[in-house]
């Protein structure tokens, strides 16, 4: 592994954060994936959404296993974390999570989004698998890039000690 010092992590963060606020401003990422709400702050990044402050509550109470819950502008995020997030993005998510958002509507009340984040992501009771969407969750699910979503900055490094000798080449750590 590549030990950085904390001036590269310090621009490494910086640069994570950049590519975060240009994901949230994205039309399809610019409500919470959950109740619609504008201007997310918060992420479940293995599920690649954006969520709201209050969305992102209840997905911190079904647990880790479920959801993995970030804050876009306080928390630190890796490489590999940003990589598996640009590539789903909320309207992938929602495609497979919620296909038919008319059948299940989005949350209104405290108590509603707790259920329908438990029933959207744990118990998947709205995945429709007559509609050949696959899991964006998985690894082996294709992953082709959206037109809002432009291609990787990190180039196809596959791992963090490739993708920091990636930036470092790019001229973003000295």
């Amino acid at each position: 592994m590549v030990a950085i010092t904390d001036k590269e992590q310090k621009k490494l963060a910086e640069k994570h954060n950049k590519l975060l606020a240009e994901l949230v401003k994205q039309p399809d990422n610019s409500t919470c994936a959950d109740c619609g709400a504008n201007g997310p702050r918060w992420a479940s990044w293995n599920l690649g959404v954006f969520l709201c402050i209050r969305c992102g509550g209840a997905h911190r109470r079904i647990g880790t296993h479920i959801s993995k819950v970030k804050s876009i502008t306080l928390d630190n995020w890796t490489t590999e974390q940003i990589e598996h997030f640009r590539k789903i993005g909320n309207n992938r998510a929602n495609a497979f999570f919620n296909p038919h958002p008319e059948r299940n509507s989005p949350p209104r009340t405290d108590r509603e989004v707790e259920r329908y984040v438990r029933d959207k992501y744990e118990r998947r009771l709205f995945v429709d698998h007559r509609n050949g969407v696959p899991d964006p969750t998985t690894n082996d699910a294709p992953y082709p890039m959206s037109p809002s979503q432009p291609a990787s900055p990190l180039g196809d490094a596959s791992n963090e000690a490739d993708a920091l000798t990636h930036l470092r080449e790019m001229g973003f750590m000295n």
